[in-house]
């Protein structure tokens, strides 16, 4: 654990009236249009040059495909997480919550996607994070509301802190 403290900066002290995280929408469109577009034209291109038929059930392959993206990326994955007085707020682009920051249980990498970091409830829900420049110090405000939170974030996760871009992380005033 002590390992993985290091690369969570208490950015803002407890108590702090408001921290944000936002993803920027530009970002957020690049990643839609990479995990969809991208993926959908190389199967186009591959039942089409390569393989020189038509997709079998190909209306039926590409409704599941939308609806799986959907799901994920407009109602699933947090693009903004705002942090205030004990409170973690999260939006999607169609869905939006709030959970108490004492309902936390871990955060922790996607076994899947080295750019998503899960924050888990006590309850067994997952809220899935993009990670870029700026989670860290967000992980630090939680952190330092909640001292006992095991945070654990993947090499992306610690890597993206390094990178000299624009954070997305905005401490509070006050």
């Amino acid at each position: 654990m002590g390992l993985m403290r290091q690369w969570i900066s208490p950015s803002v002290s407890p108590g702090s009236p408001r921290c944000s995280y936002h993803l920027p929408a530009s970002h957020v469109v690049a990643l839609i249009a990479l995990f969809t577009l991208v993926p959908a034209a190389i199967c186009e291109a591959f039942f089409d040059l390569v393989i020189r038929r038509d997709l079998p059930y190909g209306t039926l392959i590409w409704a599941a495909v939308i609806c799986w993206n959907v799901y994920w990326f407009l109602l699933r994955f947090a693009y903004a997480v705002d942090v205030e007085e004990g409170t973690l707020r999260w939006r999607a682009p169609l869905r939006s919550g709030s959970l108490s920051i004492s309902e936390l249980r871990r955060v922790r990498p996607s076994r899947i996607f080295s750019n998503i970091e899960i924050l888990e409830t006590g309850d067994g829900a997952r809220l899935p994070v993009w990670a870029v420049k700026g989670f860290g110090r967000l992980m630090g405000a939680v952190v330092s509301e909640r001292p006992d939170l095991p945070v654990l974030l993947s090499l992306q996760g610690r890597w993206a802190e390094r990178v000299p871009v624009r954070s997305s992380f905005r401490p509070g005033t006050g």
